[in-house]
């Protein structure tokens, strides 16, 4: 926030009014949300990997919490090198992903482990830790928009058993959330909370320089969040070349270097079977 969502939803106050305390695992935006967050109980955050430079500098990359009795392990889950990071995002089995959370929380001895970073609401126990994750509110990225908004709650009784539920934050009226078929992989889980909002040829360039962690100046990036904002807000159907060469052609501060720029980007061919694109373009072809 407020980038991809411009303020907390209503219902995440309601949902959270008398709790003892708010973790928020990463990808916060500005740090304005904890301060909001803060008038409800207080906060404990980490940053995420897709944070401004003056939160990832603020913000811990996890955070040891011993909470009635337990100890919890509040991490985004991203690996900090991003090598290794785009490298874990070719497969799209589970398995690694969750075995990868267990062994990190087991590592500092918490039995709980509240992480986010994938933007899917699961509340799974592997390898004897209970792995939890709220969902998201905001989209995970800027051709993509988050369709099931949700928050997580944990309570830990006086027996010492933990237990959790997820609620939407988008419905007032709608308490239902898909469940996570984790046979069936990361990209039909992804299809259920999130949609493309982009044509598959800009989805491809998108995650191309993602991948290739290639640097796009930041007045192009804003071209993209314009026309992503539109398509959130239902004027647009579609982010699609036309409509980001538009959007450029627009502004006064795209000089001619940067559209030309822009154009060769959009331009590129990239074959449907690059290696790291199809798992996060899968619910875009089905």
């Amino acid at each position: 926030m407020p980038e991809r969502w411009p303020e907390i939803p209503p219902l995440v106050e309601e949902h959270f009014s008398g709790v003892d305390l708010i973790l928020h695992a990463g990808d916060v935006g500005e740090l304005w949300v904890l301060d909001a967050l803060s008038s409800l109980a207080p906060v404990v955050a980490v940053h995420g990997n897709d944070e401004t430079e003056e939160v990832a500098d603020a913000l811990p990359y996890a955070q040891i919490l011993g909470l009635a009795g337990h100890r919890v392990l509040l991490c985004h889950s991203h690996m900090p090198d991003r090598v290794a990071e785009m490298a874990s995002r070719k497969s799209d089995a589970w398995g690694p992903k969750l075995e990868r959370c267990a062994a990190q929380a087991k590592c500092h001895g918490a039995s709980i482990y509240v992480y986010g970073h994938t933007h899917i609401p699961m509340a799974e126990w592997v390898n004897g830790v209970l792995l939890l994750n709220p969902g998201a509110i905001a989209s995970g990225n800027a051709v993509s928009r988050q369709i099931v908004q949700t928050i997580a709650m944990l309570e830990i009784g006086a027996t010492g058993e933990p237990a959790c539920a997820h609620y939407r934050v988008d419905v007032a009226d709608d308490c239902s959330i898909p469940e996570v078929d984790l046979s069936a992989g990361f990209g039909k889980a992804l299809s259920s909370f999130s949609e493309t909002i982009a044509t598959l040829d800009v989805q491809r360039v998108y995650h191309r320089l993602r991948q290739q962690n290639i640097a796009v100046e930041p007045e192009l990036q804003e071209v993209v969040l314009r026309v992503a904002r539109r398509c959130w807000s239902g004027e647009l159907k579609w982010m699609d070349v036309d409509s980001l060469l538009a959007e450029a052609e627009m502004d006064d501060r795209i000089n001619s270097a940067l559209e030309t720029k822009l154009r060769s980007i959009l331009d590129v061919g990239i074959d449907a079977e690059d290696e790291g694109v199809n798992c996060y373009i899968a619910n875009a072809t089905e």
